[in-house]
């Protein structure tokens, strides 16, 4: 099994274990959902769970009938979250989040319309929220990226390589961070000199090709540097080490935990808080990550064309990173990056 149906059949087991033992409506509703991705439908599941614990819970409506589900409980449940507790202070909840919660609402009203189970939809007399938030994004310039990759060098313990790995690749490609834990052998394909295709030393790797699935199993292949490389390829001779110690023969992802089991989603963010900084307050996760790949090659190229066609974006107002589609414009990203992660500088091609 790949990374992304491993990724995918914990999200539908996590899914079954939500919907158990509430309305037999909610899992036909999740079952009629067919093309949205797993953490899509997990998202507008668990957002219409909460709607109906809390018209349960606090309006004491019976939510076993759809036909109790109404205009009157749905604007009592949308007052009630827009504010939320943290650290005993009432805190406004975000636009986004609040936007996020509409939609799931008015899609789940949608369904239940069509398939009969009530007569109209109480969404369309809600407005749905308007605005953004105004929050700082952060992102990591060259001193930042060289001094978070010497700390994990200096202090990384028994995963010093892996980890390095990590950062690097996510800097090096722009990926998101359920892309790299999805990450299989098959897809990383080093670039050698020696005379006979093989990996003697680091000294015959050139790069390396990897290929990503991204959302909507869209595929991409990104290129990362020589010096790239030989961090990945380092960590995969440990990573091979570690399995044949164990005795296990059918692990395919490249990284990793200390049980061999692939790293899930929690554990690279987990690796994010123990090395990378905060910037201006703000903990430097792996989408900083990727906001720090696009920023930093935007301010090398200023086409923000070039980063829509990589990423796949359908607008480039929406675009915020930066990743190369073929052929020279792809070595470029990488000697870019290998600027930024190793100070290293390359002659025009």
């Amino acid at each position: 099994m790949n990374g992304r149906d491993e990724h995918h059949v914990a999200l539908e087991q996590k899914i079954e274990r939500m919907i158990e033992g509430k309305p037999d409506y909610l899992r036909l509703y999740y079952l009629s959902m067919q093309y949205p991705s797993m953490r899509t439908k997990s998202e507008y599941v668990g957002e219409v769970i909460h709607y109906l614990t809390y018209i349960s819970d606090q309006l004491n409506v019976d939510i076993s009938n759809p036909k109790n589900l109404n205009y009157q409980n749905v604007i009592e449940f949308l007052h009630s979250i827009q504010y939320k507790e943290k650290d005993g202070i009432q805190e406004p909840t975000s636009v986004a989040y609040r936007k996020l919660v509409w939609t799931c609402l008015n899609k789940f009203f949608v369904y239940l319309v069509s398939t009969h189970q009530i007569e109209e939809n109480p969404m369309v007399s809600v407005m749905r929220p308007k605005g953004h938030d105004n929050v700082k994004r952060v992102y990591m310039k060259d001193y930042d990226i060289q001094a978070a990759l010497q700390y994990i060098s200096d202090y990384g313990g028994e995963f010093r390589t892996r980890d390095l790995a990590i950062v690097i690749v996510f800097l090096q490609t722009g990926m998101r961070v359920t892309a790299l834990s999805e990450m299989d052998i098959e897809n990383v394909s080093f670039q050698v000199v020696s005379s006979d295709g093989h990996i003697h030393s680091t000294a015959d790797i050139t790069g390396a090709s990897i290929t990503i699935v991204d959302k909507r199993n869209k595929e991409f292949e990104k290129l990362i540097s020589a010096t790239a490389a030989k961090y990945l390829y380092l960590w995969l001779v440990e990573r091979n080490a570690m399995l044949l110690k164990k005795g296990i023969q059918n692990q395919s992802a490249v990284f990793i935990n200390r049980d061999c089991q692939r790293i899930s989603r929690k554990g690279i963010n987990y690796l994010m808080q123990k090395y990378m900084p905060k910037i201006d307050g703000k903990q430097i996760s792996p989408h900083a990550l990727r906001r720090t790949y696009g920023t930093t090659l935007y301010q090398q190229t200023k086409d923000i064309y070039y980063v829509q066609q990589a990423m796949g974006h359908a607008s480039p107002e929406t675009t915020q990173m930066y990743v190369v589609e073929s052929g020279n414009d792809k070595r470029r990203a990488a000697d870019i990056m290998d600027s930024a992660c190793f100070g290293i500088q390359k002659k025009e091609r």
